[in-house]
C-alpha cells in the first residue's frame, strides 16, 4: 500500500476539522478515485481522492444528528486501522 493511500484516511480528517462551509467553491467535484470518506459538521461529507491529489468537500444538506443515541461498534476497528497505516494493532 502507497504512503498517500496510508494516511489518506488521516489528510481527509484534518481536512474535516479545519474547514467552514463559507469558504467552499460550488461546483461539481472532479473525482478520478473517491477514497477516503469522512463527515463533518453541518452535513459536509468529505472524499479524499488520492489520484487526483485533492479533498472534496460535499454538502450533503443532511444537518440533523441521529436521535436513536445508540453507539456504533464495529468490530477489530483496532486490526483495520493499524493494516491501513500500516502498522500492529496494540
Amino acid at each position: 500500500m502507497s504512503h498517500a493511500a496510508r494516511f489518506a484516511p488521516l489528510a481527509v480528517l484534518a481536512a474535516a476539522l479545519t474547514a467552514h462551509a463559507g469558504d467552499l467553491t460550488k461546483g461539481t467535484p472532479d473525482l478520478k478515485s473517491a477514497g477516503a470518506l469522512t463527515f463533518g459538521p453541518a452535513g459536509l461529507m468529505f472524499v479524499g481522492d488520492a489520484q487526483g491529489g485533492a479533498i472534496f468537500a460535499i454538502e450533503t444538506g443532511d444537518k440533523t444528528a441521529d436521535a436513536s443515541g445508540n453507539a456504533i461498534k464495529v468490530e477489530g476497528i483496532n486490526e483495520k486501522l493499524a493494516a491501513l497505516l500500516g502498522t500492529d494493532p496494540a
